[in-house]
Protein backbone atom coordinates (compact mmCIF):
# COMPACT_ATOMS: atom_id res chain seq x y z
CA UNK A 1 0.00 0.00 0.00
CA UNK A 2 1.60 3.45 -0.75
CA UNK A 3 2.42 5.74 1.83
CA UNK A 4 -0.16 7.92 2.86
CA UNK A 5 -2.96 5.52 1.88
CA UNK A 6 -5.27 4.18 4.79
CA UNK A 7 -6.46 0.61 4.70
CA UNK A 8 -10.06 0.76 6.83
CA UNK A 9 -12.04 -2.68 7.18
CA UNK A 10 -15.17 -2.22 5.66
CA UNK A 11 -17.29 -3.28 9.39
CA UNK A 12 -14.69 -0.30 10.83
CA UNK A 13 -15.67 2.52 8.04
CA UNK A 14 -18.48 4.42 9.50
CA UNK A 15 -17.18 4.75 12.77
CA UNK A 16 -13.65 5.84 10.90
CA UNK A 17 -15.68 8.34 9.29
CA UNK A 18 -17.35 9.92 12.20
CA UNK A 19 -13.94 9.84 14.02
CA UNK A 20 -12.36 11.98 10.86
CA UNK A 21 -16.12 14.07 10.38
CA UNK A 22 -15.86 15.17 14.23
CA UNK A 23 -12.23 16.36 14.43
CA UNK A 24 -12.70 18.59 11.04
CA UNK A 25 -15.49 20.20 12.76
CA UNK A 26 -15.10 20.06 16.06
CA UNK A 27 -14.37 23.64 16.36
CA UNK A 28 -17.45 24.70 13.71
CA UNK A 29 -19.95 22.55 16.36
CA UNK A 30 -17.89 23.44 19.45
CA UNK A 31 -20.74 25.27 21.15
CA UNK A 32 -23.17 22.59 20.28
CA UNK A 33 -21.04 20.31 21.80
CA UNK A 34 -20.21 21.88 25.12
CA UNK A 35 -24.14 22.93 25.44
CA UNK A 36 -24.59 18.68 25.24
CA UNK A 37 -22.06 18.05 27.24
CA UNK A 38 -23.31 20.15 30.14
CA UNK A 39 -26.63 19.50 29.93
CA UNK A 40 -25.71 15.62 30.05
CA UNK A 41 -23.32 16.03 33.01
CA UNK A 42 -26.16 17.52 34.75
CA UNK A 43 -28.59 14.59 33.96
CA UNK A 44 -25.43 11.85 35.07
CA UNK A 45 -25.54 13.95 38.29
CA UNK A 46 -28.98 13.79 38.66
CA UNK A 47 -29.00 10.03 38.19
CA UNK A 48 -26.19 9.65 41.46
CA UNK A 49 -28.49 11.92 43.76
CA UNK A 50 -31.41 9.63 42.87
CA UNK A 51 -29.02 6.75 43.39
CA UNK A 52 -28.51 8.51 46.96
CA UNK A 53 -31.78 9.10 47.52
CA UNK A 54 -32.69 5.18 47.21
CA UNK A 55 -29.81 4.41 49.67
CA UNK A 56 -31.10 6.37 52.45
CA UNK A 57 -34.38 5.09 52.02
CA UNK A 58 -33.90 1.88 51.95
CA UNK A 59 -34.44 0.56 55.39
CA UNK A 60 -37.53 3.24 56.08
CA UNK A 61 -40.49 1.22 56.79
CA UNK A 62 -43.07 3.51 56.59
CA UNK A 63 -47.03 3.02 54.86
CA UNK A 64 -45.43 5.82 52.23
CA UNK A 65 -42.03 4.57 51.80
CA UNK A 66 -43.42 1.96 49.15
CA UNK A 67 -44.70 4.28 46.86
CA UNK A 68 -41.72 6.44 47.02
CA UNK A 69 -39.56 4.12 46.17
CA UNK A 70 -41.47 3.27 42.99
CA UNK A 71 -41.16 6.82 41.99
CA UNK A 72 -37.68 7.03 42.31
CA UNK A 73 -37.36 3.61 40.44
CA UNK A 74 -39.46 5.63 37.74
CA UNK A 75 -37.11 8.96 37.62
CA UNK A 76 -34.08 6.90 37.33
CA UNK A 77 -35.42 4.47 34.62
CA UNK A 78 -36.17 8.08 32.60
CA UNK A 79 -32.77 9.84 33.54
CA UNK A 80 -31.06 6.96 32.34
CA UNK A 81 -32.98 6.74 29.35
CA UNK A 82 -31.98 10.28 28.53
CA UNK A 83 -28.19 9.14 28.80
CA UNK A 84 -28.78 5.98 26.26
CA UNK A 85 -30.20 7.96 23.46
CA UNK A 86 -26.96 10.16 23.70
CA UNK A 87 -24.88 9.44 20.16
CA UNK A 88 -21.16 9.23 19.68
CA UNK A 89 -22.01 11.49 17.24
CA UNK A 90 -23.65 14.37 17.41
CA UNK A 91 -26.26 14.57 13.79
CA UNK A 92 -28.81 16.23 12.69
CA UNK A 93 -31.86 12.87 13.27
CA UNK A 94 -30.57 13.33 17.10
CA UNK A 95 -31.12 16.85 17.24
CA UNK A 96 -34.93 16.89 15.97
CA UNK A 97 -34.71 13.68 18.15
CA UNK A 98 -33.76 15.89 21.03
CA UNK A 99 -35.97 18.44 20.50
CA UNK A 100 -39.02 16.63 20.33
CA UNK A 101 -39.08 14.14 23.49
CA UNK A 102 -36.56 15.88 26.02
CA UNK A 103 -38.91 18.33 27.02
CA UNK A 104 -41.45 15.59 27.79
CA UNK A 105 -38.87 13.63 29.88
CA UNK A 106 -37.46 16.10 31.97
CA UNK A 107 -41.47 17.25 32.81
CA UNK A 108 -42.30 13.71 33.52
CA UNK A 109 -38.99 13.34 35.99
CA UNK A 110 -40.56 16.34 37.33
CA UNK A 111 -44.00 14.98 37.87
CA UNK A 112 -42.34 11.90 39.56
CA UNK A 113 -40.13 13.64 41.67
CA UNK A 114 -42.43 16.18 43.50
CA UNK A 115 -44.40 14.11 45.57
CA UNK A 116 -41.12 12.56 47.12
CA UNK A 117 -40.26 16.24 48.01
CA UNK A 118 -43.79 15.44 50.30
CA UNK A 119 -42.62 12.51 52.32
CA UNK A 120 -42.23 12.90 55.92
CA UNK A 121 -41.76 9.41 56.95
CA UNK A 122 -37.91 9.35 57.41
CA UNK A 123 -35.77 9.22 60.69
CA UNK A 124 -34.84 12.03 62.22
CA UNK A 125 -30.64 11.46 62.10
CA UNK A 126 -31.34 11.50 58.60
CA UNK A 127 -33.98 14.07 57.61
CA UNK A 128 -30.40 16.73 57.26
CA UNK A 129 -29.21 14.19 54.76
CA UNK A 130 -32.59 13.89 52.79
CA UNK A 131 -33.56 17.71 52.52
CA UNK A 132 -30.02 18.38 51.17
CA UNK A 133 -30.30 15.49 48.40
CA UNK A 134 -33.98 16.87 47.55
CA UNK A 135 -32.71 20.77 47.14
CA UNK A 136 -30.00 19.18 44.79
CA UNK A 137 -32.54 17.26 42.79
CA UNK A 138 -34.59 20.07 42.47
CA UNK A 139 -31.52 22.91 41.67
CA UNK A 140 -30.76 20.52 39.13
CA UNK A 141 -34.06 20.02 37.56
CA UNK A 142 -34.46 23.95 37.06
CA UNK A 143 -31.20 24.42 36.29
CA UNK A 144 -32.08 21.71 33.34
CA UNK A 145 -34.32 23.75 31.77
CA UNK A 146 -32.01 26.45 30.69
CA UNK A 147 -29.68 24.12 29.63
CA UNK A 148 -32.07 22.60 27.07
CA UNK A 149 -32.62 25.85 26.14
CA UNK A 150 -29.21 26.59 25.37
CA UNK A 151 -29.38 23.45 23.46
CA UNK A 152 -32.27 25.04 21.50
CA UNK A 153 -30.32 28.17 20.64
CA UNK A 154 -27.08 26.23 19.73
CA UNK A 155 -28.60 23.70 17.53
CA UNK A 156 -30.28 26.55 15.56
CA UNK A 157 -26.86 27.88 15.27
CA UNK A 158 -25.19 24.83 14.01
CA UNK A 159 -28.41 23.41 12.02
CA UNK A 160 -26.92 24.33 8.66
CA UNK A 161 -24.04 22.47 8.93
CA UNK A 162 -25.65 19.62 10.36
CA UNK A 163 -27.97 19.23 7.63
CA UNK A 164 -25.79 19.68 5.37
CA UNK A 165 -23.94 16.79 6.10
CA UNK A 166 -26.45 14.93 7.32
CA UNK A 167 -27.84 12.99 3.71
CA UNK A 168 -24.09 11.81 3.26
CA UNK A 169 -23.53 10.25 6.23
CA UNK A 170 -26.88 8.30 5.84
CA UNK A 171 -26.28 7.25 2.18
CA UNK A 172 -22.36 5.93 4.18
CA UNK A 173 -24.42 3.90 6.12
CA UNK A 174 -26.66 2.68 4.09
CA UNK A 175 -24.08 1.79 1.56
CA UNK A 176 -22.02 -0.14 4.08
CA UNK A 177 -25.35 -2.02 5.51
CA UNK A 178 -26.30 -3.09 1.82
CA UNK A 179 -22.26 -4.14 1.42
CA UNK A 180 -22.97 -5.91 4.42
CA UNK A 181 -26.17 -7.60 3.82
CA UNK A 182 -24.72 -9.00 0.75
CA UNK A 183 -21.09 -9.70 1.53
CA UNK A 184 -22.41 -13.68 2.61
CA UNK A 185 -24.11 -14.18 -0.27
CA UNK A 186 -21.72 -13.10 -2.47
CA UNK A 187 -18.93 -14.60 -0.91
CA UNK A 188 -21.12 -17.88 -1.31
CA UNK A 189 -21.55 -17.27 -4.94
CA UNK A 190 -18.00 -17.09 -5.08
CA UNK A 191 -17.30 -20.45 -3.19
CA UNK A 192 -19.70 -21.59 -5.75
CA UNK A 193 -17.99 -20.63 -8.84
CA UNK A 194 -14.69 -21.48 -7.77
CA UNK A 195 -16.13 -25.08 -6.98
CA UNK A 196 -17.37 -25.50 -10.07
CA UNK A 197 -14.28 -24.89 -11.85
CA UNK A 198 -12.58 -27.35 -9.78
CA UNK A 199 -15.53 -29.82 -10.03
CA UNK A 200 -14.97 -28.77 -14.10
CA UNK A 201 -11.28 -29.41 -14.12
CA UNK A 202 -11.81 -32.84 -11.86
CA UNK A 203 -14.30 -33.95 -14.97
CA UNK A 204 -11.53 -32.74 -17.62
CA UNK A 205 -8.66 -35.13 -15.68
CA UNK A 206 -10.57 -37.52 -14.72
CA UNK A 207 -10.79 -38.25 -18.78
CA UNK A 208 -7.00 -36.90 -19.53
CA UNK A 209 -5.57 -39.41 -16.95
CA UNK A 210 -7.30 -42.43 -17.39
CA UNK A 211 -4.73 -44.64 -18.35
CA UNK A 212 -7.19 -46.95 -19.87
CA UNK A 213 -8.58 -44.64 -21.99
CA UNK A 214 -5.11 -43.68 -23.56
CA UNK A 215 -6.30 -44.83 -26.72
CA UNK A 216 -9.40 -43.67 -28.97
CA UNK A 217 -10.82 -40.69 -26.37
CA UNK A 218 -11.17 -37.71 -29.23
CA UNK A 219 -14.58 -37.49 -29.17
CA UNK A 220 -14.96 -37.94 -24.95
CA UNK A 221 -12.45 -34.76 -24.62
CA UNK A 222 -14.46 -32.89 -27.28
CA UNK A 223 -17.47 -33.03 -26.08
CA UNK A 224 -15.70 -31.78 -22.43
CA UNK A 225 -14.30 -28.95 -24.22
CA UNK A 226 -18.23 -27.90 -25.65
CA UNK A 227 -19.63 -28.15 -22.58
CA UNK A 228 -17.31 -25.86 -20.74
CA UNK A 229 -17.67 -23.77 -23.89
CA UNK A 230 -21.69 -23.82 -23.96
CA UNK A 231 -21.06 -22.22 -20.25
CA UNK A 232 -18.79 -19.46 -21.08
CA UNK A 233 -21.46 -18.59 -24.02
CA UNK A 234 -24.49 -18.76 -21.44
CA UNK A 235 -22.79 -16.52 -19.33
CA UNK A 236 -21.96 -13.91 -22.05
CA UNK A 237 -25.57 -14.23 -22.69
CA UNK A 238 -26.83 -13.88 -19.18
CA UNK A 239 -24.47 -10.71 -18.93
CA UNK A 240 -25.99 -8.92 -21.89
CA UNK A 241 -29.37 -9.95 -20.44
CA UNK A 242 -28.52 -8.78 -16.22
CA UNK A 243 -30.78 -4.99 -16.26
CA UNK A 244 -33.88 -7.09 -18.26
CA UNK A 245 -33.62 -9.99 -15.65
CA UNK A 246 -33.56 -7.14 -13.27
CA UNK A 247 -36.35 -5.68 -14.57
CA UNK A 248 -38.28 -8.58 -15.15
CA UNK A 249 -37.91 -9.77 -11.16
CA UNK A 250 -39.16 -6.26 -10.41
CA UNK A 251 -42.47 -6.80 -12.18
CA UNK A 252 -42.46 -10.00 -10.87
CA UNK A 253 -42.15 -8.35 -7.37
CA UNK A 254 -44.10 -5.45 -8.00
CA UNK A 255 -46.67 -5.80 -10.13
CA UNK A 256 -48.13 -2.64 -12.73
CA UNK A 257 -47.10 0.19 -10.46
CA UNK A 258 -43.52 0.32 -11.43
CA UNK A 259 -45.24 0.22 -14.85
CA UNK A 260 -46.18 3.45 -17.11
CA UNK A 261 -49.80 4.42 -16.55
CA UNK A 262 -50.18 4.80 -20.80
CA UNK A 263 -49.29 1.31 -21.19
CA UNK A 264 -51.49 -0.52 -23.27
CA UNK A 265 -53.64 -3.88 -22.50
CA UNK A 266 -51.37 -5.50 -24.97
CA UNK A 267 -48.21 -4.13 -23.94
CA UNK A 268 -49.32 -5.53 -20.41
CA UNK A 269 -50.23 -9.06 -22.26
CA UNK A 270 -46.67 -9.02 -23.68
CA UNK A 271 -44.77 -8.00 -20.64
CA UNK A 272 -46.78 -10.97 -18.81
CA UNK A 273 -45.80 -13.39 -21.17
CA UNK A 274 -42.23 -11.91 -21.30
CA UNK A 275 -41.56 -12.05 -17.77
CA UNK A 276 -42.94 -15.40 -16.63
CA UNK A 277 -40.67 -16.96 -19.09
CA UNK A 278 -37.40 -15.08 -18.24
CA UNK A 279 -37.55 -15.32 -14.75
CA UNK A 280 -37.36 -19.17 -14.76
CA UNK A 281 -33.74 -20.47 -14.23
CA UNK A 282 -33.44 -22.21 -17.59
CA UNK A 283 -35.17 -19.35 -19.69
CA UNK A 284 -32.77 -19.98 -22.53
CA UNK A 285 -33.87 -23.20 -23.74
CA UNK A 286 -37.83 -21.90 -23.16
CA UNK A 287 -36.58 -18.90 -25.45
CA UNK A 288 -35.33 -21.03 -27.92
CA UNK A 289 -38.21 -23.25 -27.98
CA UNK A 290 -40.87 -20.46 -29.18
CA UNK A 291 -41.67 -19.96 -32.95
CA UNK A 292 -41.81 -16.32 -32.74
CA UNK A 293 -38.94 -14.87 -30.99
CA UNK A 294 -39.63 -11.32 -32.22
CA UNK A 295 -42.32 -10.69 -29.78
CA UNK A 296 -39.91 -11.35 -27.08
CA UNK A 297 -37.60 -8.44 -28.33
CA UNK A 298 -40.85 -6.56 -28.85
CA UNK A 299 -40.74 -7.34 -24.81
CA UNK A 300 -38.04 -5.45 -24.37
CA UNK A 301 -38.58 -2.44 -26.42
CA UNK A 302 -41.46 -2.05 -24.00
CA UNK A 303 -38.92 -2.18 -20.91
CA UNK A 304 -36.73 0.42 -22.43
CA UNK A 305 -39.73 2.71 -22.07
CA UNK A 306 -40.39 2.10 -19.30
CA UNK A 307 -39.13 5.49 -16.96
CA UNK A 308 -40.34 4.41 -13.32
CA UNK A 309 -39.08 1.04 -13.76
CA UNK A 310 -35.53 2.38 -14.91
CA UNK A 311 -35.46 4.80 -12.13
CA UNK A 312 -35.60 2.55 -9.34
CA UNK A 313 -33.32 0.20 -10.79
CA UNK A 314 -30.86 3.47 -10.79
CA UNK A 315 -31.77 4.18 -7.31
CA UNK A 316 -31.61 0.27 -6.08
CA UNK A 317 -27.91 0.32 -7.99
CA UNK A 318 -28.96 -2.34 -10.07
CA UNK A 319 -28.72 -0.68 -13.10
CA UNK A 320 -25.68 -2.12 -14.86
CA UNK A 321 -24.19 -0.04 -17.38
CA UNK A 322 -26.22 2.68 -16.51
CA UNK A 323 -27.07 4.57 -20.35
CA UNK A 324 -27.57 1.03 -21.95
CA UNK A 325 -30.43 -0.87 -21.19
CA UNK A 326 -30.05 -3.89 -23.53
CA UNK A 327 -27.69 -4.11 -26.75
CA UNK A 328 -29.56 -5.81 -29.13
CA UNK A 329 -26.36 -6.32 -31.74
CA UNK A 330 -24.35 -7.59 -28.88
CA UNK A 331 -27.10 -10.10 -27.41
CA UNK A 332 -27.73 -11.63 -31.08
CA UNK A 333 -24.05 -12.19 -31.23
CA UNK A 334 -23.39 -14.28 -28.31
CA UNK A 335 -26.99 -16.16 -28.31
CA UNK A 336 -25.39 -17.13 -31.81
CA UNK A 337 -22.46 -18.46 -30.40
CA UNK A 338 -24.41 -20.50 -27.51
CA UNK A 339 -27.35 -21.56 -31.02
CA UNK A 340 -24.08 -23.20 -32.20
CA UNK A 341 -21.73 -24.94 -28.99
CA UNK A 342 -25.78 -26.24 -28.42
CA UNK A 343 -26.31 -28.02 -32.02
CA UNK A 344 -22.23 -29.20 -31.62
CA UNK A 345 -23.19 -30.57 -28.57
CA UNK A 346 -26.52 -32.29 -29.82
CA UNK A 347 -24.71 -33.49 -33.17
CA UNK A 348 -22.52 -34.69 -31.29
CA UNK A 349 -24.42 -36.61 -28.75
CA UNK A 350 -25.53 -38.71 -31.89
CA UNK A 351 -22.40 -39.40 -33.05
CA UNK A 352 -21.71 -43.07 -33.31
CA UNK A 353 -18.42 -42.60 -32.32
CA UNK A 354 -19.13 -40.58 -29.23
CA UNK A 355 -21.26 -43.05 -28.16
CA UNK A 356 -18.66 -46.05 -29.01
CA UNK A 357 -15.96 -44.28 -26.57
CA UNK A 358 -18.73 -43.12 -24.08
CA UNK A 359 -19.95 -46.79 -23.40
CA UNK A 360 -16.17 -48.02 -23.19
CA UNK A 361 -15.30 -44.73 -20.75
CA UNK A 362 -18.82 -45.90 -18.48
CA UNK A 363 -17.77 -49.61 -18.97
CA UNK A 364 -13.91 -48.76 -17.38
CA UNK A 365 -14.36 -45.45 -14.92
CA UNK A 366 -14.86 -46.70 -11.48
CA UNK A 367 -17.74 -43.95 -10.94
CA UNK A 368 -20.46 -44.75 -12.95
CA UNK A 369 -20.19 -42.27 -15.97
CA UNK A 370 -23.68 -41.45 -15.83
CA UNK A 371 -23.79 -40.68 -12.53
CA UNK A 372 -20.84 -38.10 -13.16
CA UNK A 373 -22.63 -36.41 -15.94
CA UNK A 374 -25.75 -36.01 -14.09
CA UNK A 375 -23.68 -34.54 -11.72
CA UNK A 376 -22.00 -32.30 -13.80
CA UNK A 377 -25.23 -31.40 -15.30
CA UNK A 378 -27.00 -30.00 -11.86
CA UNK A 379 -23.59 -28.14 -11.39
CA UNK A 380 -24.17 -26.49 -14.82
CA UNK A 381 -27.56 -25.62 -14.25
CA UNK A 382 -26.60 -24.23 -10.49
CA UNK A 383 -23.66 -22.31 -11.68
CA UNK A 384 -25.79 -20.60 -14.65
CA UNK A 385 -28.50 -19.59 -12.05
CA UNK A 386 -26.00 -17.88 -9.46
CA UNK A 387 -23.74 -16.58 -12.43
CA UNK A 388 -25.84 -13.61 -12.72
CA UNK A 389 -26.70 -12.73 -9.19
CA UNK A 390 -22.71 -12.93 -8.41
CA UNK A 391 -21.81 -10.76 -10.99
CA UNK A 392 -24.65 -8.20 -10.13
CA UNK A 393 -23.44 -8.09 -6.16
CA UNK A 394 -20.16 -7.36 -7.00
CA UNK A 395 -20.65 -5.00 -9.44
CA UNK A 396 -23.00 -3.03 -7.26
CA UNK A 397 -20.36 -3.57 -4.27
CA UNK A 398 -17.49 -2.10 -6.50
CA UNK A 399 -19.20 1.01 -7.52
CA UNK A 400 -20.51 1.42 -3.72
CA UNK A 401 -16.72 1.21 -2.83
CA UNK A 402 -15.56 3.68 -5.14
CA UNK A 403 -18.42 6.26 -4.46
CA UNK A 404 -17.27 5.38 -0.38
CA UNK A 405 -13.48 6.37 -1.44
CA UNK A 406 -14.46 9.66 -3.24
CA UNK A 407 -16.76 11.07 -0.52
CA UNK A 408 -13.36 10.83 1.47
CA UNK A 409 -11.03 11.95 -0.95
CA UNK A 410 -13.93 15.43 -1.17
CA UNK A 411 -14.38 15.18 2.28
CA UNK A 412 -11.07 15.24 3.95
CA UNK A 413 -8.53 15.02 1.31
CA UNK A 414 -7.47 11.42 2.44
CA UNK A 415 -6.76 8.23 0.14
CA UNK A 416 -8.12 5.20 1.11
CA UNK A 417 -8.40 1.31 0.44
CA UNK A 418 -11.64 -0.61 1.63
CA UNK A 419 -11.45 -3.86 2.90
CA UNK A 420 -14.33 -6.78 2.56
CA UNK A 421 -12.92 -9.86 3.54
CA UNK A 422 -10.62 -11.19 1.17
CA UNK A 423 -11.52 -8.71 -1.53
CA UNK A 424 -10.08 -5.20 -1.85
CA UNK A 425 -11.00 -2.32 -3.36
CA UNK A 426 -8.56 -0.24 -4.90
CA UNK A 427 -7.75 3.21 -3.70
CA UNK A 428 -8.27 6.34 -6.15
Amino acid sequence: MDQGVEKIPIKQFAEWYDVKYDKKYEKTLQGLKFAFYKFYALIQSLIQNTIAIQLLLIDVKHDDSISVKELLDSQLHILKGIILDYPKLIDWEFCEFFQSTIADKVNQVKVYFHPITHFTGIDKSLKGKFKQLLENSENGLSISTYLIKEIYDQILISQHQIKSTQEQRMFIRQTIKSIIDEIKEMKQNKAFHDYFELFTAFMTNSLQENKELSQNREYLILMMNLLKELIENQKNVESCLANIINMCHIIKNKGKKVLREDITIEEQQILSKFVKLIVKPDFLDNFLLQSDQSEYMQAVKILEKQNTLIKEMKQNRKLLDEGIIFNEKKFKAKLEKWIQCKKAIEQLNSSENYQLQFLAYELQLKTSSQQLQDKFEQKQRDFSNTFIQYHQIYTFQTDSIKSLQKIVQKEFGIKVEIEIGNFIFAKI
